[in-house]
C-alpha cells in the first residue's frame, strides 16, 4: 500500500552582516560571489539577506522545492534569486531538475543569471539509460547615463 500523504513545510530566514564585520575565516561557500554576481566593489558593505523556502514531498515519489532569496547592500546592490528544484522517482524513471534565476542591479550594472541542471533516466533491469543537461547564461549590462549599453 502506497503512502498518499503529501508533506508540506516552509522556512523563513533573515541575516544581517555589518560592514565592520571582519571574518577570521571563510564563512560562505566558495561560489558565493559568483552565485550572486558580486564584484570586489561590493565588499565591506552592510548586507541584508532574507529567504523563504517552500517544500512539498511525497514518500517514494519525490520532492519539489521553491526558494526565493533577497539581498541588498548599502552601496545600492540589490539582488533577487529564485530557485526551483524537483526530484521524481516513479516506476523506474528518475527525473531531477535544479534551476535558478538571479537578477541584480547596482549603480553601474544590471545582471541576469539563469542556470539549470536536468537529469532524466530509466532503469531497465541492471542498467540505467538517461540524459543529463546543464546550462548557464550570465548576462551583464553596464548602465550608462540611464541607458543600457553592451558589455
Amino acid at each position: 500500500m502506497r503512502d498518499s500523504t503529501f508533506k508540506f513545510n516552509t522556512s523563513v530566514n533573515y541575516q544581517i552582516i555589518n560592514k565592520q564585520f571582519d571574518p577570521i575565516e571563510r564563512f560562505r561557500n566558495v561560489e558565493f560571489d559568483r552565485d550572486w554576481n558580486l564584484t570586489n566593489l561590493n565588499q565591506n558593505q552592510t548586507e541584508n539577506m532574507a529567504n523563504v523556502t517552500v517544500n512539498l514531498s511525497k514518500n517514494k515519489l519525490g520532492l519539489a522545492r521553491y526558494n526565493v532569496e533577497l539581498m541588498n547592500r548599502d552601496n545600492g546592490f540589490n539582488g533577487i534569486r529564485n530557485n526551483f528544484m524537483t526530484t521524481i522517482n516513479e516506476k523506474g524513471y528518475f527525473f531531477n531538475f535544479d534551476g535558478s534565476l538571479l537578477n541584480t542591479s547596482d549603480k553601474e550594472k544590471t545582471t541576469s543569471f539563469l542556470r539549470h541542471k536536468t537529469t532524466l533516466s530509466k532503469k531497465v533491469k541492471i542498467i540505467t539509460v538517461g540524459v543529463r543537461e546543464e546550462q548557464e547564461n550570465n548576462l551583464w549590462e553596464k548602465i550608462s547615463f540611464g541607458f543600457f549599453t553592451g558589455k
